[in-house]
């Protein structure tokens, strides 16, 4: 679907469409033991000012910050919508969405997740309070523009028409008003999804586009695997960050999400042991009289069958559809993909929470949750973003161990080289006293006894994860490979080359070491 791609186009057009300055890193990997975790060499082409490719693609990620927010704000609306006497449960749900730290990750990327969890959260917050034909009108317009912005976004269509019809009761002088405001949406949203529709019919005879989809994605060929998915969708959920959702978070963080998932779910029940027992401190308490209009005929009932069907109705749908294209297409175990049920998600979570607090003491539930949600974001912040991206500097004693080369090449001098023979490891260890203007690459080249090139490697020093035109002077950078196996049973020599990126002219060479002459310098 279209609607994020056009919005983020619009945004970015101004600041021009040179993306030369997006470099492949070829060592990139999404295994634990991959050299680097960046798909791209981020070199200082993308630091402030912005200016050209990087200035549109962070207008571009500035459509998704926008979108968070109306999240954030949905959540909250649709959570006084649902507990009009307990604002607590709404701000603790909202602050749950702001800081769950795969939401901020998606929030600031360019990506249509968060426009389409944005839009469903608001499509349900308005259907809640749809007692007008104007909100009936909002709720189709936040139907269709997100079913414009992600498929699975329809999901959340029937959990906001049921809303619509039963938010305010059945015993109405008119329902035929409220048949009506249901019909409006209904036509609306399609009217507003009809032209994308349309286009897919025509051009693949699909109104979904499915031969495209089904052409472009990784088919599965092998029975799902439901404990695969469910883990997946639990761990990527809370926070798997990278590219490719690959970098995990540290495992007491999961655990942390554990107890407060089990938390809720054991308010949950709590809750509803309180209301089969008539006890007094349930979280969803009888409406005041003067709380609800008498001729909306609203009951407590009623209110909480709207309850069941946002906070449970919709997540179950979300799910049923994702597990349903997780059928037939691999790659679908990211909890990204149920975000547009995030805001009910959050809701469901603080109301679980609530449950366990006695009325005199709800006033602390939001600034509790938003203050372990907002400490976990930054521990996430450090130890799935700033660790894993870190530059490889290389430690002293480190340098000290390996075997000593100092030779200038180029504008760099390899200070150091490591072997690890039995792996075909090789550590080279660069420094450049002076900062470096240029975007440097390096030409491994495995050679054997008669001259013929065995392998050759091409990357930018550090596996690319940083690029030589950010490096500082005296900084000493790892610069780690992997020589096959073959290769290193016929190597007779080995030398690195510089030259800048992307014109391949030797700046300087230097023959390396070999392995048993390193283990020679060791001793």
């Amino acid at each position: 679907p279209p609607l994020y791609y056009l919005l983020a186009a619009a945004a970015s057009r101004a600041a021009g469409l040179d993306f030369d300055f997006l470099r492949a890193n070829p060592d990139v990997g999404v295994s634990a033991d991959a050299l680097a975790p960046n798909f791209f060499v981020h070199t200082a082409l993308e630091v402030w000012p912005w200016q050209g490719g990087p200035l549109a693609m962070h207008l571009a990620r500035l459509v998704s910050v926008l979108a968070g927010l109306l999240l954030v704000l949905a959540t909250y609306g649709l959570g006084r919508e649902l507990w009009p006497a307990r604002p607590e449960i709404a701000l603790a749900g909202a602050a749950f969405v702001a800081f769950l730290p795969e939401s901020l990750f998606v929030g600031g990327a360019v990506t249509n997740d968060m426009l389409a969890a944005a839009l469903a959260a608001a499509a349900l917050w308005w259907a809640a309070a749809g007692r007008s034909w104007p909100a009936a009108l909002a709720v189709g317009v936040a139907l269709g523009l997100g079913f414009l912005t992600k498929a699975s976004a329809i999901a959340v269509w029937p959990a906001a028409g049921l809303t619509l019809l039963l938010v305010d009761g059945w015993r109405v002088q008119q329902p035929s008003r409220r048949l009506g405001r249901f019909i409006l949406t209904a036509v609306i949203a399609t009217v507003i999804a009809a032209p994308w529709l349309w286009r897919n019919w025509t051009l693949y005879g699909d109104p979904l586009g499915a031969p495209v989809v089904l052409g472009t994605i990784d088919r599965r060929t092998t029975p799902l695997d439901l404990a695969w998915l469910a883990r997946g969708w639990f761990l990527s959920f809370w926070g798997k960050f990278g590219g490719a959702g690959h970098i995990p978070l540290p495992w007491p963080l999961y655990v942390l999400w554990g107890i407060i998932v089990a938390g809720a779910v054991a308010g949950g029940a709590l809750r509803l042991g309180r209301r089969e027992r008539g006890a007094h401190g349930d979280y969803a308490p009888k409406l005041a009289p003067d709380s609800v209009s008498e001729s909306s005929g609203t009951s407590v009932a009623n209110r909480n069958a709207v309850r069941w069907i946002v906070l449970a109705g919709a997540p179950l749908l979300v799910a049923l559809s994702m597990l349903s294209y997780s059928q037939v297409a691999l790659g679908t175990d990211q909890g990204r993909l149920l975000f547009p049920a995030l805001a009910p998600i959050g809701l469901l979570v603080a109301a679980g929470l609530a449950a366990w607090l006695p009325p005199r003491r709800a006033c602390w539930l939001a600034p509790a949750l938003a203050g372990v949600m907002l400490l976990v974001a930054l521990l996430a912040l450090q130890f799935g973003v700033r660790q894993p991206f870190a530059p490889p500097l290389a430690a002293a004693a480190e340098v000290a161990a390996a075997a000593p080369v100092q030779v200038a090449v180029g504008p760099l001098e390899l200070v150091a080289a490591a072997w690890q023979p039995d792996s075909g490891a090789l550590t080279l260890y660069w420094r450049a006293e002076q900062p470096v203007e240029d975007d440097l690459r390096v030409i491994l080249r495995a050679y054997g006894a008669d001259g013929a090139m065995l392998w050759e490697w091409k990357r930018s020093p550090g596996a690319g994860r940083y690029s030589t035109d950010r490096w500082r002077g005296g900084q000493v950078i790892r610069d780690a490979y992997r020589i096959p196996a073959e290769a290193l049973a016929a190597l007779a020599r080995a030398e690195a080359t510089v030259y800048a990126f992307p014109d391949e002219t030797p700046l300087g060479r230097a023959d390396l070491p070999l392995p048993g002459a390193a283990r020679a310098a060791g001793r």
